[in-house]
């Protein structure tokens, strides 16, 4: 039975982290060369996406799916509003494809998104020792475990379901509905629906970066399955819409190719591809120590 006072450690911790993140930024953008920031965003971005979702198993627990789908939705929200990187390898190598980037570019962004969702995971370790609240401490004990796979599918299954929620996130936010600032609310319900539909399949992240985070190296989980499922089954989502996008320009159905590559990079700037592990890592932890 949780309390309103266990819900607000969580926000609280939550809120610390955010605070943290915001700070790192604008120390980076002090120190680091201008050509170098983006590195950071990105590897400040995909710790903060890591740590929320962390947090968000915690109020999982508490607050039960339909509560937890609430939390999702406003969580995706305060990363669009803070983030200044992608913090998902799909999205930047969407951006590879459509010729917004280079490839060493593309490459050194996927690296330090990884190293960022990498620290997450002892960030949130140290804030959970604390045992500022009773489900925090009841977590603490299984961090020093090995995870179980999120992995609840054949491998063939788990990847085409990887992939067909990348390719619909990324489908329904080119369509362009609504447009303007009504844009951040679309791109959250829409990755609350996907979320909801699949999490018993694989969790459901469809970013590599949170999956190499939150299920690398877990138990009865190998690197080809991992590979397959949360690295290729996501990236040939974004390769299948490219690919549309491309087509679409080529046969006229799109003006100004121009436009819309510098509007689709910038989407990928503001929208982030943040995805949920819903009920992976509760009751369990990351990596073997």
């Amino acid at each position: 039975m949780y309390t309103y006072s266990d819900v607000g450690v969580s926000f609280l911790l939550l809120f610390i982290s955010v605070i943290c993140c915001q700070m790192l930024r604008s120390v980076s953008r002090l120190l680091i060369p201008p050509e170098y920031q983006q590195y950071s965003s990105e590897a400040i971005s995909t710790f903060q996406l890591v740590v929320g979702f962390m947090e968000g198993d915690i109020i999982l627990e508490l607050l039960g799916p339909w509560g937890y789908a609430t939390f999702l939705f406003f969580l995706v929200i305060s990363f669009i509003l803070t983030f200044d990187g992608a913090a998902d390898p799909g999205n930047t190598f969407f951006n590879y494809l459509m010729g917004n980037i280079d490839g060493g570019t593309a490459l050194c962004r996927v690296v330090f998104q990884v190293i960022g969702g990498q620290f997450a995971y002892p960030w949130v370790r140290a804030l959970w020792r604390a045992e500022m609240s009773t489900p925090h401490a009841n977590q603490v004990p299984f961090m020093d475990s090995i995870c179980p796979s999120c992995l609840q599918v054949p491998l063939m299954y788990g990847a085409m379901a990887e992939l067909l929620a990348t390719f619909t996130y990324s489908f329904v936010l080119a369509l362009d509905v609504v447009g303007g600032k009504l844009e951040r609310y679309v791109d959250a319900g829409t990755q609350v629906v996907i979320i909801m539909i699949g999490y018993t399949w694989t969790g459901m992240m469809f970013n590599p970066a949170l999956a190499a985070a939150l299920t690398f190296n877990c138990r009865d989980h190998p690197f080809y399955e991992h590979v397959a499922v949360y690295w290729l089954g996501p990236l040939a989502g974004v390769l299948i819409h490219s690919i549309l996008i491309k087509s679409a320009i080529e046969h006229g159905h799109i003006d100004d190719s121009f436009t819309v590559k510098k509007k689709l990079y910038e989407m990928s700037h503001k929208i982030v591809s943040s995805k949920s592990i819903y009920s992976c890592s509760l009751k369990t932890a990351k990596k073997d120590d």
